[in-house]
């Protein structure tokens, strides 16, 4: 957002209730002069908060307003992928190529959402034309890393793009991720093992990452550390499962804080504690003064010995009114 549109950045930024929200979708519905910035604002702050459909929504009205807006396109290509709309977001992700083509961020998100339909060899022809303007990205070179071993076999070509990768992040889960994936699928499965067991080491909560660990120590015989393995992997399924039951029911009302926090007490559950925080500091933006969310942030950073942080949430849910909890009610 520009700084001219300064006043909307608590909007953009999720900072808002559903007082608010009501108000600004007036003012648009009754054409005000602002509606192109309170959409933007709108579209931006739903994504912050997770609420994909209704960022899809105001993307859609957005985009009636300005059709040439690239960044919108983008940006609703990204809600309709988390809404499993994946011919629309295809859709929206070439419209917005074709509005900017050199834009960095357009090229991107094609990219990666080319990868997800397992359309390779397109993806390659993105990542490769992106990697010729910006040669050092590792975000780029990851790109073509993954489209690579898709396409090729012997995985030659990929294995020299990610050990480079390697040099410059070695302690980069995603990057030892995809090394030892790549290493699974030519059949170098003890060196898949030592690449993937630092990668579950660093996210232990990754799903894809201890369930290609355990591939690979069944390959090799392993079954005791891959029981071990299995555990993990099957709680984490259980995770995701709940994840997606809240999510849904989140769809229909996005203000139901006590949905944060069960959906942050799931990821610290697991040991996904930077998602959890985001959640839990997802409802404190709704609202500064939810009990719940107060209270697990403060037990986290409590636990992890942050303790002038954990004070001042532990504050805040002493002194809450406990009207935090009642925004249960869906968007009208």
């Amino acid at each position: 957002m520009s700084p001219s549109n300064e006043r909307w950045l608590s909007v953009q930024q999720g900072r808002f209730r559903r007082d608010t929200e009501i108000q600004l979708r007036g003012r648009i519905d009754q054409g005000d002069g602002d509606s192109v910035e309170i959409l933007e604002a709108l579209s931006v702050g739903c994504l912050v908060n997770y609420r994909f459909a209704d960022a899809h929504g105001y993307l859609s009205r957005w985009i009636e307003l300005t059709p040439d807006n690239f960044q919108a396109h983008v940006w609703r290509s990204a809600a309709k992928e988390r809404l499993s709309d994946m011919d629309g977001a295809r859709a929206d992700a070439v419209q917005a190529v074709a509005l900017a083509p050199a834009s960095f961020s357009a090229q991107l998100s094609l990219g990666q959402l080319l990868m997800k339909l397992t359309e390779f060899q397109e993806a390659e022809k993105v990542f490769e034309r992106l990697a010729e303007h910006y040669p050092n990205d590792p975000i780029v070179a990851m790109g073509l890393a993954q489209a690579k071993s898709k396409l090729q076999p012997d995985g030659v070509e990929a294995a020299r793009i990610l050990d480079d990768l390697l040099t410059r992040f070695p302690d980069d889960s995603p990057v030892l991720f995809e090394r030892g994936k790549l290493a699974l699928q030519i059949g170098e499965t003890a060196l898949a093992e030592t690449w993937l067991r630092k990668a579950a080491a660093l996210a232990p909560s990754e799903y894809e990452i201890q369930y290609s660990l355990l591939q690979s120590l069944r390959q090799q015989g392993k079954l005791t550390d891959a029981d071990q393995v299995e555990k993990t992997v099957r709680r984490l399924e259980g995770a995701s499962q709940r994840l997606h039951e809240f999510n849904e029911t989140l769809k229909k009302e996005p203000y139901n804080l006590s949905l944060h926090c069960a959906i942050a007490q799931i990821f610290l559950d697991v040991g996904n504690h930077k998602e959890a925080v985001r959640w839990l500091q997802t409802a404190l933006k709704i609202d500064p003064h939810q009990p719940l969310a107060n209270r697990l942030l403060a037990d986290y950073y409590d636990k992890n010995g942050e303790s002038g942080k954990a004070a001042r949430y532990r504050e805040a849910a002493l002194n809450s009114t406990g009207y935090g909890s009642v925004f249960d009610g869906k968007f009208p």
